[in-house]
């Protein structure tokens, strides 16, 4: 764990407020990115609890992700070997991202397993859906979240299975971003 100390300011009272900027992540701190109390901060003045996003890798056995919210590019060139490498930068991509990846599924065939659930709900439940995302797995289903519909739908594990041996996933050198369109250049069914 690498961690520097950054200054930001209060939002409400424009205090300065010490932020542990902590740009390594390894397993232990996971659960702190997905429940965001990696990224807050507290105000001495005035209590108030601030959320300070900024860049950082976060590197397991098995996958590297790199989070940046600045859009910086610049990262994209890691190339770390037998690993899967991705690029978030948008919070709630990277907390997307981690919990499929720490469920061992591939992000690309839920990209096309929440593609097709999309186009499946009725007409009424889709104008209320902003987004939709991976949740978790429960009970052998994979569960999606409708965001705006409020609801989750889920789709049993074994239709991932069969997808998953069913396509063909491009092999993948630099850390990338995944999502709904991106997704398409790198899956093909057989």
């Amino acid at each position: 764990m690498t961690a520097i100390k950054e200054f930001v300011k209060c939002p409400k009272c424009k205090h300065k407020i010490k932020v542990k900027v902590i740009t390594d992540i390894s397993n232990s701190e996971i659960k702190s990115i997905i429940d965001r109390s990696l990224f807050e901060a507290k105000c001495k003045e005035c209590n108030e609890t601030i959320v300070a996003l900024y860049p950082l890798k976060i590197e397991t056995e098995n996958y590297v992700i790199h989070f940046d919210p600045s859009y910086d590019k610049t990262i994209i060139k890691d190339k770390v070997k037998n690993k899967v490498k991705r690029l978030c930068f948008d919070y709630d991509d990277l907390k997307e991202k981690i919990l499929i990846l720490e469920d061992n599924l591939n992000d690309i065939i839920i990209e096309f397993i929440k593609e097709f659930y999309l186009h499946q709900l009725d007409e009424q439940t889709r104008k209320k859906v902003n987004d939709i995302r991976y949740n978790s797995i429960v009970d052998n289903n994979i569960v999606l979240s409708l965001i705006g519909a409020n609801k989750n739908i889920a789709c049993p594990l074994n239709v991932y299975q069969e997808l998953e041996k069913r396509s063909k996933i491009k092999n993948i050198k630099h850390a990338i971003v995944i999502d709904s369109t991106s997704y398409r250049k790198y899956f093909k069914m057989r």
